[in-house]
């Protein structure tokens, strides 16, 4: 699964947490802990393929 289809599967999960009514805190949580860890984790192989026109962006 590419990371942007996890991304997207998890950010769906976020929205269905959503409807329950659940205190932002919590939904930031698991913005946190579940969705940006799948982004950041691959912010270095990203920053490596990255040219120089891209990185002084």
């Amino acid at each position: 699964m590419s990371l942007t289809k996890k991304a997207q599967w998890k950010m769906y999960f976020l929205r269905q947490l959503k409807k329950f009514l659940l205190p932002v805190k919590m939904l930031v949580n698991f913005y946190t802990a579940i969705i940006e860890s799948i982004l950041t984790s691959s912010i270095t192989v990203w920053f490596a393929a990255a040219t120089a026109r891209d990185k002084a962006k």
